[in-house]
C-alpha cells in the first residue's frame, strides 16, 4: 500500500491498470491488485462449500417459516445466518464426493428457548394431500395459550412439501399442512412442529415426526 500526494491525481477513487485508488483518513491510498486469486479446492473445502450451498437452498424453500423459527437467534446476526449456522452442522451430510444430502433427524427449522411441545400423533394422507399433526393443548413451563403452532413438511431428500402457521393457538390441538406435492403411498415424509409467541418473540425448538404416506 502506498500513500500518494500527487497534485495531478488529487482525490482519486477507482482503478488504473493494476492499481486501485481509495481514500483513507483523508489520504489518497494506492493498492496494487493481486496478480492471481487463490481458490483452494481441498476435500474439506469442497465439502464445506457443498453443505453451505445445500443449506442456503433449504432456507430459500420456506424463508417466511425459517425467519420466524430463528427470530430469537437474530440478535447479533440475521435469522438467515442463524439458520445457516445451525443447519450447516446438522441439516446436511455428504453422501458422496459430489453432493450434500438432507439429514432429517438433525435438521432444525426452529431454535429457541420456549419449552417444547411434543407431537402426540400424525398422519400423512395421500388422498387428501395433507399432513395432520396433533399436540397437547395445556401450556407447560413458559408456554402460553397464545403460542402459535407452525409446521413444515419435507421429503426424505429435503424437498419442502408444505408449511403453515396456524391462527388458532394451542387450543385447536392439531395443525393441518397442505402438501400438494405429496409423494406416493409408502414414502417417508418428515413433519416438524414448533411454537412461536408474537408477544414475547419466544420460539421453541422444533420436534420432528417421521411418518409414511398412507392411501
Amino acid at each position: 500500500m502506498a500513500v500518494t500526494s500527487n497534485t495531478l491525481i488529487g482525490k482519486t477513487r477507482g482503478s488504473i491498470g493494476g492499481v486501485t485508488f481509495s481514500s483513507w483518513k483523508g489520504l489518497n491510498v494506492a493498492k496494487s491488485k493481486p496478480t492471481s486469486v487463490a481458490n483452494p479446492r481441498t476435500p474439506g473445502q469442497v465439502t464445506n462449500r457443498l453443505i453451505l450451498a445445500f443449506t442456503v437452498a433449504l432456507f430459500r424453500q420456506a424463508p417466511s417459516i425459517f425467519n420466524v423459527g430463528f427470530i430469537q437467534q437474530a440478535i447479533v446476526q440475521s435469522a438467515f445466518n442463524a439458520f445457516v449456522a445451525a443447519n450447516i452442522l446438522n441439516g446436511a451430510i455428504i453422501g458422496d464426493a459430489t453432493e450434500a444430502e438432507f439429514d432429517p433427524q438433525n435438521f432444525e427449522p426452529a431454535k429457541g428457548t420456549m419449552a417444547q411441545t411434543p407431537i402426540t400423533g400424525g398422519i400423512a394422507d395421500f388422498s387428501l394431500k395433507s399432513v395432520t399433526l396433533t399436540f397437547a393443548t395445556t401450556p407447560l413451563g413458559d408456554q402460553t395459550a397464545l403460542d402459535i403452532p407452525i409446521a413444515i413438511v419435507t421429503t426424505h431428500a429435503g424437498l419442502v412439501l408444505g408449511f403453515t402457521r396456524s391462527t388458532a393457538g394451542r387450543a385447536e390441538g392439531e395443525i393441518d399442512i397442505a402438501t400438494p406435492g405429496m409423494p406416493s403411498v409408502g414414502t417417508m415424509v418428515h413433519a416438524y412442529l414448533f411454537f412461536y409467541n408474537a408477544g414475547t418473540r419466544k420460539v421453541s425448538n422444533s420436534i420432528r415426526l417421521g411418518t409414511a404416506v398412507v392411501a
